[in-house]
């Protein structure tokens, strides 16, 4: 199994069904134009043709393997803390539930932080998402099924979440970076 990190948002939209989608940058974004119907994967790397190119040898950009493949199993990582209960027994209590621990310092004597998603242990993990599809795109060909599809109602809402997490590191929805798509179900841990 492999971690995948999502957001409170969008970790709740998972929980509610709503989410079946996720895009992720690729790390080396091919340079030119290619055509996004010509992609083909072979032992597990996928090549993008190039739309005009005038060397044989470079009709094809090798944009490499995605970090996960189809039929892989992800644990998803989210917003966690772990407590002792009375009989000192370790409870995993999420933020994305929406539940409100202001009062468990006063209860359990526990000092109550959240702790990030990135440090949660495998098995603090309560979903398990197994990969559908794998394919590249560029952002911006994403269709509203698509945004609802990644838990939003419309592609603007999608924009907006994408550039909050993903303008500081160079690839906001503007400049339209090509992108794994991963689908994906939901099943039983």
């Amino acid at each position: 199994m492999k971690p995948i990190l999502f957001s409170t948002p969008m970790i709740q939209a998972i929980l509610a069904g709503r989410k079946t989608q996720t895009r992720r940058v690729i790390k080396t974004q091919p340079v030119g134009e290619f055509r996004n119907d010509g992609m083909f994967e072979e032992d597990g790397c996928y090549y993008l043709e190039r739309l005009e190119s005038n060397h044989p040898t470079e009709d094809y950009w090798n944009i490499g393997k995605p970090r996960y493949q189809i039929g892989n199993v992800l644990y998803v990582r989210e917003t966690w803390q772990t407590v002792l209960i009375e009989d000192m027994e370790e409870i995993y209590l999420y933020k994305a539930d929406g539940k409100d621990y202001s009062d468990w310092k006063s209860i359990y004597g526990h000092h109550f932080v959240w702790r990030p998603s990135i440090y949660m242990p495998q098995k603090a993990a309560r979903i398990l998402l197994k990969v559908k599809l794998v394919r590249a795109e560029r952002l911006q060909d994403i269709t509203e099924e698509d945004a609802k599809a990644e838990g939003f109602e419309n592609i603007g809402e999608f924009s907006d979440l994408w550039d909050k997490l993903n303008v500081k590191r160079g690839y906001p929805f503007d400049s339209n970076p090509w992108a794994w798509v991963y689908e994906f179900e939901r099943i039983n841990p």
